[in-house]
């Protein structure tokens, strides 16, 4: 299917359950998760990800496998809200869930396994800021992280070209239960992307977010080079560096 078809399909075919899609490339490489929708109004990067898997139809993966969780929460992007409807909980605060606990942590925990069942080499966890906002990528306070899992998080957050900003450390303990957090925590590579404005599928958002997966793809020689999806370009001051959340606002 196109784009529009295919977030279509994900609103009808997965009304409880998160769709899981596939691109294989047949070839020994790298296993890379994205998600999307982990709130159910970020709408954007869902987007993103069809328009991904559509362009590996004409350009496949050299190397490795690719899946993704276009919408996390279904039950939240059903209605355009953030937080689960049936608790009002936000389930990036229950990772990595629990089995047979309440709804936000047994979805938390069908994600978080789900994804680490496959130990891959890379995370990337999309989400919208706010209509102002320009597209960025976050990692997790130092205090979190297992030290291996963030340099490689790090350097793949660097390729996409992006800027990079870290979370304050007074924001440990809740990056402790976010996904990306829970992932990094445990030694899997992981950060997240942000795309301005929720609640809409913004075009110049959604080619930002393509590149910079397929930048991070390319990092993992998964596929060539392709510098012509949108324009990166971001004032020299912001690239190159590690930036504090509390610097940006």
């Amino acid at each position: 299917f196109g784009r529009k078809n295919g977030i279509l399909a994900s609103m009808i075919n997965a009304p409880n359950k998160p769709e899981v899609l596939v691109a294989d490339s047949g070839v020994a490489g790298p296993t890379v998760w994205l998600t999307a929708a982990v709130h159910g109004d970020e709408v954007g990067g869902t987007a993103v990800l069809h328009d991904l898997f559509d362009l590996f139809k004409s350009e496949p993966l050299k190397r490795g496998t690719v899946k993704a969780i276009p919408v996390a929460n279904p039950d939240a992007w059903h209605k355009t809200q953030r937080l689960l409807p049936q608790t009002n909980e936000d389930l990036n605060d229950f990772f990595p869930g629990l089995p047979e606990g309440g709804a936000a942590e047994q979805l938390a925990y069908k994600i978080y396994t789900t994804i680490t069942a496959d130990a891959p080499q890379l995370v990337i966890d999309l989400h919208n800021d706010w209509r102002q906002s320009v597209a960025y990528l976050l990692l997790d306070p130092l205090s979190v992280t297992n030290p291996a899992a963030l340099d490689e998080a790090r350097r793949l957050a660097e390729a996409t070209g992006l800027p990079v900003i870290r979370e304050q450390e007074y924001e440990a303990e809740d990056s402790r239960h976010t996904l990306s957090g829970s992932l990094v925590a445990a030694g899997f590579p992981s950060f997240t992307l942000e795309l301005g404005e929720a609640g809409v599928v913004n075009e110049s958002q959604v080619r930002i977010g393509m590149q910079a997966l397929w930048n991070a793809l390319a990092a993992l020689d998964m596929v060539d080079d392709r510098n012509n999806l949108a324009d990166l370009t971001y004032p020299s001051t912001a690239i190159g560096k590690e930036l504090l959340y509390a610097e940006t606002h």
